[in-house]
């Protein structure tokens, strides 16, 4: 997986990274001397790269202040998209070697503990098993949203047995949403040392 900066995605951020737009004519790379950006220079060099900006930012002129705020959207998006990209391929791989909720991952010198998201439950859908099997609810079904005991739930979806049990097991089945969404991502070990909490 490469990780990619499109410029003509983010053209704010471009602009920002020249001194074409700096009124005090800075070098590339060097923020202005009375930008409050300062603490960017003990950002990581990745990071620091995507965000710095040669704009002196103006506290009491508007259009300064929406420009930087723009060029900082722009690489605040920039920088959650590739979040993103990153979760999904450590959730990945993990696929096939686990079906738990919580996974590690370790490489030569970090391990990252991963907590994958939750199936979802149709909310009419099981609104109407509640309803019309008053004398089974109580068995799978809890109160909540309604909510699902997981391990009955286990216990029923391979029964069989009179239509009742059967309609309402189907109907409880059809409920059942793909979890979706990205793993959370929580570092453990950076350098093979362990990251205290």
């Amino acid at each position: 997986m490469t990780l990619e900066f499109d410029t003509a995605a983010h053209p704010g951020i471009v602009r920002a990274m020249t001194d074409e737009h700096d009124p005090d004519g800075n070098d590339g790379g060097e923020l202005a001397a009375d930008s409050p950006e300062d603490f960017l220079a003990n950002l990581p060099p990745i990071i620091r790269a995507i965000v710095r900006t040669n704009v002196s930012i103006n506290n009491d002129d508007p259009d300064s202040l929406i420009e930087a705020y723009a060029a900082y959207k722009e690489a605040s998006d920039l920088i959650y998209a590739n979040l993103i990209r990153i979760r999904s391929r450590l959730g990945e791989m993990t696929k096939g070697q686990s079906e738990a909720k919580t996974r590690r991952i370790q490489g030569r010198r970090h391990v990252v503990k991963l907590e994958m998201p939750s199936e979802k439950w149709d909310q009419p859908i099981l609104k109407e098993a509640w309803n019309s099997y008053p004398h089974l609810r109580d068995q799978c079904l809890r109160v909540a949203e309604i909510g699902v005991k997981a391990t009955e739930w286990k216990k029923l979806k391979g029964t069989s047995g009179t239509p009742d049990i059967e309609t309402f097991r189907d109907i409880i089945a059809s409920a059942v949403k793909p979890a979706t969404g990205e793993p959370t991502v929580t570092i453990e070990v950076w350098n093979n040392r362990k990251v205290e909490k």
